[in-house]
């Protein structure tokens, strides 16, 4: 009810499981992979600008009408990077 109201969006997960999240502004989420933790992610306007190239682009090669789109991170978060192993190497 309340995603079909607007006060929350529905954010599907790669393992399954299905997140909710109050901030319903335009942003992106990453999941780590080791605690499995959602984190909203902050990426400036110049960013944007080019995500709406992409959808715009999308857009005009495909033949159907594209309703939504979905961009979602994943990795280790920065809490499981530091408790990794000593001698872990991040990628």
């Amino acid at each position: 009810m309340l995603v079909d109201i607007g006060s929350v969006i529905k954010v599907p997960c790669d393992d399954g499981s299905v997140h909710f999240d109050g901030r319903v502004s335009p942003h992106y989420h990453f999941q780590c992979l080791n605690c499995k933790k959602i984190i909203d992610l902050e990426i400036s306007e110049e960013t944007r600008m080019y995500e709406k190239k992409i959808v715009d682009m999308a857009e005009k090669e495909f033949a159907g009408e594209i309703e939504g789109k979905a961009t979602f991170f994943y990795g280790k978060c920065s809490a499981c990077l530091k408790a990794a192993p000593k001698g872990y190497q991040k990628r």
